[in-house]
């Protein structure tokens, strides 16, 4: 009778031992993985329209919303500041000093590097 209780009491162990062990893996791998360490590049539609001689529109026509830091602006090759602050979306327009015959190049910076969204000579 003393051997069919410690048969029982070692039974017990083993189902506590393994609830334990298997409750530990569950939420040691079960929980969310690490964050994707190289975001993708956003899928927004930009325009770019001449208003007049000296100034251009550029406006976010859909898409995913971009965070303004992630955008960089170059007119004619050079660089400027973004015209823009906080999240751009969709009717999110600004205006650009861009004489006639130069260029403007959209790029996200977000990722490893810089990809161009769009270029326009207007």
């Amino acid at each position: 009778m003393a051997s069919d209780d410690r048969i029982l009491d070692l039974i017990g162990l083993l189902i506590v031992v393994g609830l334990v062990f298997g409750v530990g893996t569950l939420i040691f791998f079960g929980g969310p993985g690490p964050a994707d360490p190289t975001p993708s590049e956003p899928d927004a539609n930009w325009t770019t329209e001449r208003l007049n001689d000296t100034h251009v529109q550029m406006a976010h026509t859909g898409g995913d919303a971009v965070p303004s830091e992630d955008l960089a602006v170059s007119v004619g090759g050079e660089e400027r500041s973004v015209p823009w602050s906080g999240e751009v979306a969709r009717g999110d327009v600004t205006l650009l000093r861009v004489d006639s015959g130069e260029s403007v190049t959209l790029y996200w910076t977000g990722g490893s590097g810089r990809v161009t969204l769009g270029e326009w000579t207007p």
